[in-house]
């Protein structure tokens, strides 16, 4: 009798420790299904650079700090801003938010034509070289609010004194 007592009971924490492995099982398998993801795709950045050769310019002159260099998507939202510091500008465009980009320029109280668009490429850095000209006041054009050279996400460029 003893016997057949034990092998029950051995039987129900078997059982019950069959459970327990098969719930923990599906736990870890949801787990690891779920931190499976791949990453999001890199955004795509443009840039420019006055001493490289690509500068920010509007109405034929170049633009060394102050201004402001958006991006727009193909409906006309901004999808990207950066302040143009020591003729440096920067933006990354996030995936699904343009499927190509346009860009404008504000500065000296005034904002630019739209540039030609570029296509947007996943993990792609390109250097674009800005010639608008004026169509506005800056009042009518693109908020530039808070965008200056301290704000830059990269910190302000070396020497460059923000108001």
């Amino acid at each position: 009798m003893r016997n057949v007592t034990s092998m029950r009971s051995l039987g129900r924490r078997g059982t019950l420790a069959l459970v327990a492995l098969a719930v923990m099982g599906a736990m870890a398998f949801g787990l690891s299904t779920a931190s499976a993801q791949p990453p999001p795709p890199p955004p795509h950045a443009f840039y420019g650079d006055l001493e490289n050769g690509s500068p920010a310019t509007l109405d034929g002159k170049d633009i060394r700090s102050g201004g402001v260099v958006s991006a727009l998507n193909v409906g006309g939202d901004i999808v990207g801003a950066s302040p143009i510091c020591q003729g440096v500008w920067f933006i990354q465009v996030d995936p699904g938010s343009a499927t190509s980009v346009r860009f404008i320029i504000s500065a000296r109280g005034s904002y630019s034509e739209e540039s030609v668009s570029f296509p947007w490429v996943s993990g792609e850095i390109e250097e674009v070289d800005l010639d608008l000209a004026s169509v506005g006041q800056a009042k009518d054009g693109p908020p530039t609010d808070g965008l200056n050279c301290s704000s830059d996400p990269m910190g302000p460029p070396p020497g460059e004194v923000t108001p």
